[in-house]
């Protein structure tokens, strides 16, 4: 694949059409080590509260968004009378909404549900501390956040709810004595045993050890996707495709109206950086006779995923049937450069007109177009618009900055040219028509002696160079 197509930036777009989403989870927040972000379900849970049901920013949320949000809920709890974490949003609202008894009550129901969430009492405690900070009562909120600590310093709840607040300091050593504190007491709530997991997760560290915390949680609560999805994570990484395809299979199951096993690990792999292991996920997972939408998905993924292996021929295919479903911009463009590189030029270039007609601004297609008419020898005033443009919406990109210098030397201003060629031949000594350019501009402007190293970089770069016949003909003294 040329260096000038952007694969990096068109994965990111590709990528955006499969994100992963896991199901609501009464965890402690910790950062992720891996690019699979999980996030509650925005359909049950709303923005505010993702994060954890025991932060602070509850209580400081506007009373019309908490009363939005309180309607949200029971509506959630009224379609899924079972939903316990609903049910337990629903009382962290009510309570910030002044119904202190309503909330209560919600919390133990529940609680009598699933131990695993935070007992009332706790949350009540807790939340009476968030309250007195939103109104600006310092003291009164020290003075409840001392009783709390003496009453629940060893309710495992509470601990996590320290080890959580611990993270979000930085302060590691505190956390991992609150989780550790937790599942000694608790071991027989999944929601320890994943906390603690995920920790000693995040830090790197005994291995085998969070293996068995995570199979531990799975065991404790086979029922909750979450359980699987975090162990199937935990054992890609390991490098154990085939466990980890098994933990999806039951998050599958769990929740069928999500991706699919073979999909999430297509998603990892190349989260990863291994676009030969995502590739054949995505194969597999259209083989699963997805729908058309999510077969378009795939194939667009998967369109990447071969791009990035160099397999331009092959990323046709997948492209083409995804475009065919539905046009989108980043697939016209990946599209122009498979033309591109495959000699044909004129398909390119109607490509990246249609990029452009319908994003103008696009900085990707322009740059592209306007190294097009460089290379078949049409630069014109549009061309250096087209440059310019690449450049204003993307500054100091060394690729975009090789393309304008060249449209430059092409039009003869080959000062400029110089300038602006001899700081992407030093950040890029691999560009041979960078190095063609600089050379072609120094030699017509005299200096010969320092032309003649960019151009025979030019030949050794690229034995089969376009312009190859010029390049000899600037070495020879010819022209």
């Amino acid at each position: 694949m040329p260096e000038r197509v952007f694969p990096k930036l068109l994965l990111a777009l590709l990528l955006s059409l499969s994100a992963l989403q896991a199901q609501a989870v009464p965890l402690a927040t910790l950062p992720e080590n891996s690019s699979m972000a999980e996030f509650i379900s925005p359909e049950v849970v709303p923005e505010a509260l993702r994060q954890s049901l025991s932060q602070q920013n509850v209580a400081s949320l506007p009373e019309l968004i908490l009363l939005e949000q309180s309607e949200r809920l029971r509506e959630a709890v009224t379609t899924n009378p079972s939903d316990q974490y609903a049910l337990h949003a629903l009382g962290t609202v009510t309570f910030h909404l002044g119904g202190d008894a309503e909330a209560v009550a919600l919390w133990q129901a529940a609680e009598r549900r699933d131990p695993n969430l935070t007992p009332a009492e706790v949350m009540q405690a807790v939340h009476k501390m968030f309250r007195h900070l939103a109104k600006g009562e310092s003291s009164a909120a020290e003075m409840q956040l001392k009783h709390v600590e003496d009453r629940y310093k060893d309710q495992p709840h509470f601990l996590m709810m320290r080890a959580e607040q611990a993270m979000r300091t930085g302060n590691f050593s505190e956390a991992e004595k609150a989780f550790m504190r937790a599942h000694e007491l608790a071991p027989g709530l999944y929601v320890t045993a994943l906390n603690l997991a995920r920790f000693l997760d995040f830090s790197g560290r005994e291995p085998a050890r969070v293996l068995a915390l995570y199979q531990e949680g799975a065991r404790l609560a086979p029922e909750r996707a979450e359980t699987w999805f975090h162990l199937g994570s935990f054992q890609f990484r390991q490098g154990d495709g085939e466990a980890a395809l098994g933990a999806f299979k039951r998050v599958q199951a769990l929740l069928p109206a999500q991706p699919s096993a073979e999909r999430r690990l297509a998603v990892l792999a190349a989260a990863a950086g291994n676009s030969s292991a995502a590739e054949h996920w995505y194969r597999k997972a259209l083989g699963n006779k997805p729908s058309a939408d999510e077969a378009a998905q795939l194939n667009a993924a998967l369109g990447d995923a071969l791009l990035r292996q160099n397999k331009v021929a092959e990323a046709r295919k997948p492209i083409e049937a995804a475009i065919k479903h539905r046009e989108e911009l980043p697939l016209v463009f990946a599209l122009g450069t498979i033309d591109e590189a495959e000699g044909k030029s004129s398909d390119a270039e109607r490509r990246y007109r249609r990029v452009l007609a319908l994003a103008p601004e696009n900085p990707l297609a322009a740059n592209n177009l306007a190294m097009l008419q460089v290379k078949t020898g049409r630069a014109s005033p549009e061309t250096l618009e087209l440059a310019e443009r690449a450049r204003k919406n993307i500054p100091g990109n060394v690729i975009i900055e090789s393309t304008y210098g060249c449209v430059l030397s092409e039009l003869g201003r080959y000062g400029e040219a110089i300038e602006v060629l001899k700081a992407v031949a030093a950040a890029a000594p691999s560009d041979p028509w960078a190095a063609y350019c600089l050379g072609r501009s120094l030699a017509q402007t005299g200096n010969v002696e320092e032309a003649g190293p960019f151009l025979s970089r030019v030949l050794e770069l690229d034995p089969t160079f376009a312009r190859r016949e010029h390049v000899s003909a600037l070495l020879s003294g010819k022209q």
